[in-house]
């Protein structure tokens, strides 16, 4: 169990992945990565809204055919954003990580 900062409605677009073949499988994805990037940058500001800072986000996703086959691509645009990935002990630490 654990908080989740990052709440995104992804499995939505895993279902539309698995019923999908060939270039549809494609469009999808780019549609989902371009998403997470909304969602994404919606609780980044919503954090600096609530809490005057950024804070540690918690990204929830779910094991699927979508994120098997896409995830790198969703950590790529984390990574460009200046995310690195923790563990969730120190993500969710009242200290700085």
């Amino acid at each position: 169990m654990a908080p989740v900062t990052i709440d995104n409605g992804e499995w939505i677009f895993a279902k539309a992945y698995s019923l999908a073949k060939g270039k549809q499988r494609r469009t999808i994805a780019d549609a989902y990565v371009e998403y997470m990037e909304r969602k994404t940058d919606y609780w980044e500001r919503s954090a600096r809204t609530l809490f005057d800072r950024d804070i540690p986000q918690i990204l929830l996703v779910h094991a699927n055919r979508l994120n098997a086959d896409h995830f790198d691509r969703i950590a790529a645009m984390l990574v460009r954003r200046g995310y690195r990935f923790v563990t969730l002990e120190a993500a969710v630490s009242t200290r700085p990580t």
